[in-house]
């Protein structure tokens, strides 16, 4: 039986290799390999250092090492190698050598010292690759690097990657300063949290299926004096290659992290709303037109309806007397005829309804058109207005343009109420929300001197007026309000039990909900 613990014939200090066979090793090995006394003349180089240096074997001996050096290389360096050395340690170390065609390279030096027995250093052993290709990859990759980053910096748009637990973890100039912009809040968080919430998922579950986004619109809050700022993002999934040994023969990729991308459109977005604020102007105009001939024709009807009534009545009476010859019976019966004739011209000239089409509308996309179309008249007579919109989204059936006049109506009402004499404030509080019952209610206050209880049914009738300031009006907006509200199916009127100015409760049916 072989003992476990007999040593190695190769390990046994009592047998030596031939010497032969280390110079052959050395003579064959790849790496440069030279041989030099205490001052650095060289007495041995090996093949691989003749094609390295580009001089033959019988060049360099008893040369010095200085034949192959090259100015560039700083001079703290040669004095710590040969502080190094001396000292019986080995050295290792980068310096830029030369050739003998004057080329210049990178070697990875290693200088060991050669010691007696008696410890004394007697020769140097100096081994140099030439590192000139991996040196100018290096530098390619930094460079590259260097240069993706520039690109990035100088990107007017904020980037960031952010890692599988939500943290940044490479971020762009543009990033960092929106960061200060909002006082240091996260704006990668801010975009994520938006847009889970949107989606519906969490971000585990996002980053396992590597769920992306694109144009993704969100405001987030300002700082003091910037107003309010839009982004449009995007987010996509980066990945890297795999390090290590494991990956030299087969490339494998890993999940790097979610790359985001967040360019400002605030400026498009104001001349977005500007432009539909614009439009709903035009429109509201245009509508205000229209019912301003409606009224005035109406109006007229109204006038007229009573002097002809009397007329009618006086005919009637004058053929019941039985006189048909009679000249002012003549004179009354021309006269109702051409009144009647008149007025059917009065009815035929009143403009047509809208003819717009039913639809879900977004109510909340509504008043705030409204308010936006308002904000003029607001600041001119200082009037200060707090929205309080549902959060859910309230949609419904029926006519935009109409609800948007509707809206409009009562707040020129609230508008009007809050410039009476007695107002407590000229505030008006605005507010959208969904019942129980899946019904939507839109409460419109105001601090006005608020509305006696006897003319809370009769403001709604066409052309009343219980204002004391003077105005234009024709005193029809209030009736129109409740003639949109009819049409929609919902009902309007004054809170009785609001004593601070006037309350005005709109309930309209909702596209999700309804009475249950």
């Amino acid at each position: 039986m072989v003992e476990t613990n007999t040593p190695s014939p190769l390990h046994d200090e009592r047998i030596s290799l031939p010497s032969r066979l280390f110079l052959e090793a050395v003579e064959q090995l790849s790496v440069a390999i030279s041989i030099t006394d205490v001052q650095a003349n060289i007495l041995y180089a090996n093949p691989a250092c003749v094609l390295l240096t580009g001089y033959e074997a019988g060049e360099l001996i008893g040369q010095n090492e200085s034949l192959l050096s090259d100015k560039r290389t700083p001079t703290a360096v040669y004095e710590d190698m040969w502080r190094t050395i001396r000292a019986g340690r080995t050295w290792s170390g980068m310096l830029v050598n030369r050739r003998k065609s004057g080329a210049p390279y990178l070697a990875d030096l290693t200088v060991a010292p050669v010691t007696d027995d008696e410890g004394k250093v007697i020769y140097f052993l100096g081994m140099h690759r030439d590192v000139t290709a991996m040196h100018n990859l290096q530098k390619q990759v930094l460079n590259q690097k260097t240069l993706i980053e520039s690109v990035l910096n100088s990107a007017p748009v904020a980037m960031a990657l952010v890692d599988k637990r939500g943290k940044v973890i490479l971020d762009n100039l543009a990033y960092k300063s929106l960061r200060t912009d909002l006082g240091g809040k996260e704006p990668a968080s801010c975009v994520l949290e938006a847009w889970l919430s949107a989606s519906g998922v969490d971000f585990k579950q996002a980053c396992r299926k590597e769920r992306e986004f694109h144009n993704f619109e969100i405001r987030l809050d300002h700082s003091p004096g910037r107003g309010e700022r839009w982004f449009s993002c995007s987010g996509s999934w980066a990945h890297e290659l795999v390090l290590g040994p494991a990956s030299y023969f087969e490339e494998t990729e890993r999940q790097a992290g979610l790359f985001l991308v967040c360019s400002e459109i605030t400026e498009q977005r104001r001349q977005h709303e500007l432009a539909r604020t614009n439009a709903v102007r035009a429109l509201l105009a245009e509508q205000h037109l229209t019912q301003a001939m409606r009224e005035t024709l109406w109006g007229a009807l109204y006038q007229l309806q009573g002097p002809f009534n009397v007329i009618a009545a006086a005919t009637d009476l004058f053929e019941r007397q039985k006189d048909p010859d009679s000249p002012l019976l003549g004179a009354l019966k021309q006269v109702l005829h051409s009144g009647r004739e008149a007025m059917d011209r009065l009815r035929a000239a009143v403009p047509a309804g809208s003819q717009e089409a039913v639809q879900p509308v977004n109510l909340n996309e509504a008043i705030r058109n409204v308010l936006g179309v308002m904000t003029h008249r607001f600041l001119v007579q200082g009037v200060v207005v707090d929205w309080e919109p549902d959060k859910e989204l309230l949609v419904v059936p029926g006519r935009l343009n109409a609800l948007q006049s509707l809206i409009k109506h009562l707040l020129d009402n609230a508008v009007d109420a809050v410039g009476e004499p007695g107002a407590k404030a000229r505030e008006i509080h605005l507010r959208s929300g969904r019942l129980s019952d899946g019904r939507v209610e839109v409460v419109i206050e105001d601090r006005g001197p608020g509305v006696p209880a006897a003319f809370r049914l009769k403001a709604f009738e066409p052309f009343f007026s219980g204002w004391k300031a003077r105005r234009g009006g024709s005193g029809m907006g209030l009736a129109l309000a409740q003639e949109i509200v009819t049409e929609q199916g919902g009902s309007i009127e004054f809170d009785p039990e609001f004593s601070s100015g006037a309350r005005v409760r709109v309930l309209l049916t909702s596209t999700t909900g309804g009475d249950q």
